[in-house]
């Protein structure tokens, strides 16, 4: 009889079962750390992606990407659109708000003379596109439809061709295609000069806009260029539907702000929609060119939207807006930003440097709806 404390032997059996047991675990363990290791590597990596904007706005678009994403590096940048990569993981850059769309970026390639048609055929014949499906690693179960734009236009395109791609997608990804009512959207997108993206549509789900209101990524736009600080005392005299006024006591910095528009039913409107903050705002109907009860050089930042004289009777268009520029330069303190959006052919900036309180410091020129317009950003002297 073995002594006490002393472990019997074990047959050699038993000890190459237990041997062969304790590698499998040590194999299955070392299998989980090195997948677990490679999906940190990938969360970790550069990804790439492309983003549309306002066209016209390429150089604060360029410089506030920058600002926002610290390790971005941006591979080039086109009129209206940018590509670039970053660590950001892909759902924080979707929520970017100046841009229009953002995507990951899955493929690209140019061709002259191509349309919708000719791009899902490029990418059909892409033999390496099942290897950058496989790699977008963020696709996990759902289904998708696919959009093909061309030239800024969601188009048709050959059924037989896009069923393959939709296909192939659905083999790759795991995702089921289901059409229009598609959770995920694979784009292709074709520019002008034949250049073709695709990739995975990452934008955060944005609001549709009513006719004659801004859309997100402009009011936003507008909101930054007039440097938004905590201590603002914010102004938008002509607030219509509440656009910038909701952008900014949203997604900017303010100590008060205050919203005006002679439509009283988009006042009650838009009273009703900021019921949550109504300790630091006010918003009432009033008349921008008598802005009798706010005292003399008390706001700090003006960003507004003026009528643009295309629906609205403004009489002398020269007179109407002398008359808002020296209302506003009353009302804004030495030091404040005026950040405006008007139609071109105004001749806005004319009209605002015939006084001496205001200088113009930045200028764009951009579509709105496809009509032409200048945003203008002016300190006060």
């Amino acid at each position: 009889m073995p002594g006490a404390g002393i472990e019997p032997a074990r047959d050699f059996t038993s000890q190459v079962f237990e041997t062969c047991v304790f590698a499998s675990f040590t194999t299955q363990a070392y299998v989980y750390y090195l997948t677990a290791r490679l999906n940190l590597l990938r969360l970790a990596r550069m990804l790439p992606f492309f983003s549309t904007f306002i066209s016209g706005l390429g150089k604060v678009t360029d410089r506030w990407l920058k600002e926002d994403l610290a390790d971005v590096e941006v591979d080039f940048l086109l009129d209206g659109l940018v590509v670039f990569r970053t660590k950001t993981p892909s759902h924080q850059v979707g929520k970017i708000r100046f841009f229009n769309n953002s995507f990951i970026l899955i493929s690209r390639d140019k061709l002259i003379g191509v349309d919708g048609d000719k791009a899902v055929q490029v990418l059909l014949a892409d033999k390496d596109l099942g290897e950058k499906l496989s790699s977008l690693g963020a696709v996990k179960g759902g289904s998708f439809k696919l959009v093909v734009s061309f030239e800024n236009r969601t188009v048709s395109v050959d059924h037989d061709s896009s069923a393959k791609l939709e296909r192939f997608i659905s083999n790759r990804t795991g995702l089921k295609w289901l059409g229009v009512e598609g959770e995920r959207e694979f784009w292709v997108m074709v520019r002008s000069d034949g250049s073709i993206f695709f990739g995975l549509r990452i934008t955060s789900l944005k609001k549709k806009v009513t006719e004659g209101e801004l859309k997100l990524g402009l009011a936003n736009v507008l909101c930054r260029l007039s440097d938004p600080l905590k201590s603002d005392i914010f102004l938008d005299p002509y607030c219509g539907s509440g656009a910038i006024f909701l952008e900014r006591i949203s997604s900017f910095p303010y100590k008060f702000a205050c919203a005006i528009d002679s439509d009283v039913s988009k006042i009650n409107l838009l009273t009703k929609k900021v019921s949550w903050t109504r300790e630091k705002v006010k918003i009432r109907a009033g008349n921008a060119l008598n802005l009798s009860e706010i005292e003399d050089e008390s706001v700090d930042k003006i960003v507004t939207d003026p009528p643009w004289g295309h629906h609205e009777k403004l009489g002398d268009v020269g007179t109407f807006y002398k008359r808002m520029i020296d209302e506003f330069g009353r009302v804004l303190g030495p030091g404040g930003v005026m950040v405006v959006l008007v139609a071109r052919e105004i001749g806005f900036e004319g009209i605002a440097l015939t006084t001496s309180k205001f200088t113009l410091a930045e200028k764009y020129e951009i579509l709105v709806s496809g009509k032409k317009a200048s945003i203008f950003k002016f300190l006060r002297a």
